[in-house]
C-alpha cells in the first residue's frame, strides 16, 4: 500500500530543525523559508511568495533555476551512470574538459573537477605547496573561502572562531585601517601619520614580503 506523506509549512521546517545541520548559522531558534520550486531568476516558497534571486543562492545557479537543457542533460546522464571513481572516465568529462581548454585563456588547459568552491580552494592550496615547495598562504583580511576547515582558516569570518581559534598554518592579511583624502594621501587611523597611496603600497608589498621569508 502506498502512502502520500503531505507536510506543511511548519512541519517542513520542524523537520528541517530538528533533524539537519546547516553551515554559517545558529542550529536553534532560526526559521528557514521554505523553497518549493525555481524558474528563471525566480524562486517560489511554499506559500507561492515569488523572490528574485539575486546571488544566484551561493552563486552557484547562473544558468538559472528550472532550464529544460540543464534538466534534460542530468537526466539523461543519469540513465546511463552517475558516479564513476578517479580511476574511469566518461565522455561527459571528456567533452567538458576538451571545451574549458578550448575557452581558457593561454597555457591553461587542463582541469580538475570539484564538488563546490571550497574543495577547490583546498585543491589549490595543495597545488600550489606542491608545485612552489613553500608551505605559507597569505590571503586577505575578513576574506570568504569557504566553510571547510582548510578554507574557513584561510578566510577571515569570526563565526570560524570557535573552531578556527589558532589559525593553523594559514596566515590572514592584517587589517590597515586607513582615510584617504582627495589628494591621495593615506592616513594610517593606528597612529595618524600621513602616506601617500604609492607609499602604502610599497609598505604593504614589503610586509608581504617579510611574511613569505619568516
Amino acid at each position: 500500500m502506498n502512502t502520500t506523506l503531505t507536510l506543511n509549512k511548519e512541519d517542513i521546517i520542524a523537520n528541517s530543525m530538528n533533524h539537519t545541520l546547516t553551515s554559517w548559522s545558529k542550529q536553534k531558534g532560526s526559521k528557514p523559508i521554505v523553497i518549493e520550486r525555481g524558474k528563471g531568476v525566480y524562486i517560489y516558497d511554499i506559500d507561492g511568495k515569488r523572490y528574485i534571486d539575486f546571488s544566484s543562492q551561493l552563486i552557484c545557479v547562473n544558468i538559472g533555476h528550472g532550464h529544460p537543457k540543464v534538466a534534460e542533460a542530468v537526466a539523461e546522464q543519469m540513465k546511463g551512470v552517475s558516479y564513476v571513481f578517479p580511476g574511469m572516465t566518461t565522455k561527459a568529462r571528456a567533452d567538458l574538459g576538451k571545451k574549458l581548454a578550448e575557452i581558457t585563456p593561454g597555457s591553461l588547459n587542463r582541469t580538475f573537477f570539484t564538488l563546490g568552491g571550497a574543495e577547490a580552494v583546498e585543491n589549490a592550496i595543495k597545488l600550489a605547496r606542491v608545485y612552489t615547495g613553500k608551505h605559507k598562504i597569505i590571503t586577505l583580511y575578513q576574506s570568504y573561502h569557504g566553510a571547510t576547515y582548510a578554507t574557513f582558516t584561510a578566510g577571515g569570518d569570526p563565526r570560524k572562531l570557535a573552531a578556527d581559534s589558532q589559525q593553523a598554518q594559514i596566515l590572514c592579511m592584517w587589517k590597515i585601517r586607513i582615510s584617504t583624502d582627495v589628494h591621495g594621501t593615506v592616513r594610517l587611523l593606528k597612529n595618524a601619520q600621513p602616506m601617500h597611496s604609492r607609499i602604502l603600497t610599497g609598505y604593504c608589498s614589503m610586509k608581504v614580503r617579510e611574511t613569505l621569508l619568516q
